[in-house]
């Protein structure tokens, strides 16, 4: 586990995301009750602009909290961690993710690192993680 003395401002960290297929949105939906059809339709999603559905946003975020506990352990992002995010673009059926933190500060045990996930060169989510390390 990586603790505050492993990060500097600057370091970057980086994870493929799940490929996101239509049965994820549809599984996701079924279970939170997120079932839009921009979500789970594709003949719907194939008419909107998207030309396809699109991956709810919390789809999107949820392996986030796994990577954070391998990284610096579930003790620790459980007990201190936060995560704030931002949704700005949809990702598609069929596309992958790509998730990088990367610190912007460490003072006194308690360190901040921006978040981003992308695909090929658009931003998808925007995001500020924050943890108190050993």
């Amino acid at each position: 586990m990586l603790t505050a003395r492993d990060l500097s401002p600057g370091r970057r960290f980086e994870r493929a995301g799940p490929p996101m297929v239509q049965a994820a949105f549809n599984d996701f939906g079924a279970l939170l009750g997120t079932d839009a059809p921009i979500h789970v339709d594709p003949d719907y999603g194939a008419r909107t602009v998207y030309g396809g559905t699109i991956a709810q946003g919390m789809l999107l975020l949820a392996p986030v909290e796994t990577w954070l506990c391998d990284l610096f352990g579930r003790e620790a992002w459980h007990g201190s961690g936060g995560l704030k995010a931002t949704m700005l673009s949809p990702a598609r059926a069929g596309e992958r993710g790509a998730m990088v933190l990367t610190v912007r500060s460490v003072a006194a045990g308690r360190a901040t690192l921006d978040l981003s996930i992308s695909r090929a060169d658009t931003l998808l989510i925007a995001g500020e993680v924050s943890i108190t390390l050993s």
